[in-house]
């Protein structure tokens, strides 16, 4: 078995190894419009897709799976997928350049359902007053969408993308992944990276409640949180340094720690009564319970970043960090 250090150290250098790449995307995406028309994505429909693997076990992967949808052409270095349920869309939010730069040049893009780019870029850092770095989670809280952005959490009118204002994580470095409760709160983790890619003891999980943040729990020894989802009265965490998924209370107790079969976690989503979480290490989706197992239901998917659930569809929306595309899969 790695060790979970082996595993961060080989994490921390893949993702640093995108740095120079991102550069160039980031130039070559600078040429384009800020805004666009709508376009279609490319559509590929899979009889597999829809089948339901239960044999699955950790020492046997399903077979390649055909996503339902694949969404390409304006993403650089696409981080997460969101569902906005009440508006019925896809927000795809964009690094477009280093994950640790400040460089004002990363976007939001709005996708359809149905296959269509609404808008490339939506909301776009460096124009109409935006303030966008390098944008990773996302949530939505009554008519905000709330954007993950290296040590600060950026606020967005949810309809028309307008700023509103900016959170600062004090003492934060890599601000990661976002989720909303239905009392307003929102949790953001820091998975403790800093500018050249390497451990900064910052990991965290933080609380935003009525726009003041505070620690939730605080300590390298929570191995990078990356992915975060609310469960009922408390959080799942999925760790980028380890294996781990555990739940985490509101006070900071930890619980119910699952040890997962690949490492390097990153989206982590609660649906159908399970927890699917994305694996770089695995090039995986896997699916399981806390305090359970998990096995794999999407392989050979490279680079998979924070994923989405569309709950209408019963969709898994999966973006390709490295790839610069969506894919859409059949939640099975």
């Amino acid at each position: 078995m790695k060790s979970a250090v082996g595993l961060g150290i080989r994490c921390v250098l893949a993702i640093s190894a995108l740095a120079t790449s991102c550069a160039s995307q980031s130039a070559a995406s600078g040429a384009s419009s800020a805004q666009s028309m709508p376009t279609k994505a490319a559509v590929r429909e899979s009889p597999s897709n829809a089948t339901s693997s239960t044999s699955t076990t950790t020492a046997e992967a399903p077979s390649k799976v055909t996503p339902l949808l694949t969404f390409a052409g304006p993403f650089a270095t696409p981080e997460s997928v969101l569902y906005d349920a009440l508006r019925d869309r896809y927000l795809v939010s964009n690094i477009n350049g280093n994950p640790t730069a400040a460089d004002n040049n990363g976007y939001i893009s709005v996708l359809s359902p149905n296959g269509m780019v609404i808008d490339a870029r939506w909301i776009h850092g460096g124009k109409s007053g935006v303030a966008l770095d390098a944008p990773k989670g996302l949530a939505i809280s009554g008519d905000t969408l709330f954007v993950s952005d290296i040590t600060k959490v950026r606020m967005f009118d949810i309809s028309t993308g307008a700023p509103k204002g900016d959170i600062t994580i004090a003492g934060s470095t890599f601000l990661n992944d976002v989720a909303a409760d239905s009392a307003g709160r929102v949790f953001v983790t820091d998975s403790g990276l800093t500018a050249d890619f390497k451990p900064s003891g910052s990991d965290a999980v933080w609380m935003i409640e009525q726009g003041k943040p505070k620690s939730i729990a605080k300590s390298p020894t929570l191995s990078g949180p990356n992915g975060i989802a609310v469960d009922g009265s408390s959080l799942i965490v999925a760790t980028f340094r380890s294996h781990d998924i555990f739940r985490l209370t509101l006070d900071g107790q930890r619980t119910d720690t699952s040890a997962v079969p690949t490492g390097g976690l990153d989206g982590l989503i609660v649906a159908n009564g399970h927890v699917y979480v994305s694996s770089w290490e695995g090039q995986a989706i896997l699916k399981g319970t806390i305090g359970g197992t998990f096995t794999p239901v999407i392989t050979r998917i490279e680079a998979p970043a924070d994923i989405g659930f569309d709950s209408k569809r019963n969709r898994l929306l999966v973006p390709r960090f490295n790839a610069n595309s969506i894919e859409i899969y059949h939640a099975m």
